[in-house]
Order: C-alpha cells, then structure tokens, then sequence
C-alpha cells in the first residue's frame, strides 16, 4: 500500500506483516491503530524496540509508529498511544 496510516481491529492472536518498504535509502514512517481486545499481536521480527521488547496489547485503542531507512530490513516501532479515546 502507499498510505501511511493503518487501522486494525484484531479479536484474536494476530500476526502483522509489513509488506512493499520503499528502497534502502529513502526514510518512510508509518502509523498503525489498533482497536484491540487484548489478543496477542505479534509484529515483524525486523521490528527493533526500545529496550528490544515489544509492547503488551490492551484491551483499548493504541497508537504504533515505525520509521524504516534500509528497505524494510529493519523497522524501529514505539508505542505512541495507549488506551486512547
């Protein structure tokens, strides 16, 4: 896809793939909601985090943000909003 901000509603243990990086070299950043339960999300292994542990889903509205330079080899994620209205 060419947009930049994603929505998803999982209700069960998910598993996110990011598909189609722009090339190595060129900055793109991306935003994904979650409108969860709390079901498990698993995201990419080329995702990196802070303290390289990935954040616990809630049963609420959050907010992830990605940026990645090198094609998609690697992503840095953050959770940037939790149970957001």
């Amino acid at each position: 896809s060419t947009g930049h901000t994603f929505s998803i509603t999982p209700t069960e243990a998910t598993d996110v793939l990011f598909s189609n990086p722009p090339a190595s070299g060129t900055a793109t950043g991306f935003t994904v909601e979650v409108n969860g339960d709390g079901s498990a999300i698993t995201w990419p292994s080329s995702v990196k985090w802070h303290l390289d542990t990935a954040p616990t889903a809630t049963a609420s509205k959050e907010v992830y943000t990605f940026i990645t330079t090198d094609g998609g080899t690697t992503y840095y994620g953050k959770k940037a909003g939790e149970n957001l209205a």
